[in-house]
């Protein structure tokens, strides 16, 4: 698995995505507590499904999250 650089992320549609020391980072504006908790759970699903966890943090009033890949040397 190679590292993806940021023109990368963006071409492949992720353009809330970018590249900071060795992991892709995302911030999402969610308004409000309630809904970031939402997506938070959302997350949590899909992430165990592909069995790969990013780190996630929830603050009012966004989401954050962070993933690396071990794969790929980080």
């Amino acid at each position: 698995m190679t590292r993806l650089t940021n023109p990368q992320i963006l071409e492949a549609g992720l353009r809330d995505w970018r590249t900071l020391l060795n992991a892709i980072h995302a911030r999402y504006v969610t308004g409000d507590f309630e809904t970031g908790a939402e997506f938070v759970a959302a997350i949590a699903v899909v992430a165990d499904e592909a069995d790969h966890h990013p780190d996630v943090t929830l603050t009012y009033p966004d989401v954050r999250i962070v993933l690396t890949s071990h794969d790929s040397g980080a």
